[in-house]
């Protein structure tokens, strides 16, 4: 994907390669919008799935990508690869945003971000020197909220995947454990971050999955003279 921020901060485009098996998502619209599109991705990688199991689908799409999304997201995908053996499925979703931030030496900014967000419980936090740049990247394990009739039907597809222990969270809502990863780069002439999320429910899959991030994160490149790479 090529993607383009604030027009006034001059040449602003960058380009990262996201994957095939990713399917991007409407960053405007209404929920409906969104539903529909959900509705279709799900027939497109699961096409022998049940009404039910759609809807289920439709359900958790929605609240893995809101739970990554946040101001200035420029690309919102989601996966699921299902297992014809076990019927087990692995999502994961994926996010991309430039959201502001103030500072003067990137490589200061990425260590300051790494050392908040290596706060986070579980977090594990470092400093990387990518060749678009300095980069925090932080992985960690957290606790979803879902509704519980869409976490109940999920639970159990997503296990025969190797999901963790879901448990109660009160007020008719089930707790699924994710496993995500984010990568914060500063770029010092937008004043912003280029932040990529990937978050998945699959954790027997995260190793699969940490490859394809990683490869994401090395594929970033700014400017106009970009020139997109095939998608791996």
């Amino acid at each position: 994907m090529t993607t383009e921020t604030a027009p006034e901060s001059g040449d602003t485009r960058f380009h990262v390669d996201v994957p095939n098996l990713f399917r991007p998502l409407p960053l405007a619209g209404d929920e409906a919008e969104l539903d529909e599109r959900l509705a279709t991705v799900a027939g497109e990688l699961m096409p022998d799935a049940t009404d039910a199991w759609c809807r289920t689908w439709t359900d958790f799409g929605k609240t893995l990508v809101g739970a990554l999304a946040q101001a200035d997201t420029r690309y919102a995908g989601v996966c699921c690869v299902r297992d014809s053996d076990t019927g087990g499925v692995s999502p994961a979703a994926l996010i991309v945003a430039v959201p502001q931030l103030s500072f003067d030496d990137p490589r200061v900014a990425a260590a300051g971000i790494a050392q908040v967000l290596g706060k986070q419980p579980g977090a594990d936090a470092r400093v990387l020197n990518l060749p678009c740049g300095p980069a925090a990247v932080v992985v960690r394990e957290r606790r979803l909220r879902l509704p519980d009739p869409a976490a109940m039907g999920f639970r159990a597809a997503v296990a025969a995947g190797g999901a963790g222990e879901t448990g109660p969270a009160g007020n008719g809502e089930q707790v699924l454990p994710v496993q995500e990863a984010k990568l914060c780069v500063p770029h010092k002439p937008w004043q912003r971050l280029v932040l990529i999320a990937l978050s998945t429910p699959a954790i027997g899959d995260w190793e699969a999955y940490a490859r394809i991030f990683v490869r994401i994160g090395m594929s970033l490149r700014f400017g106009a003279a970009a020139v997109p790479a095939a998608a791996r």
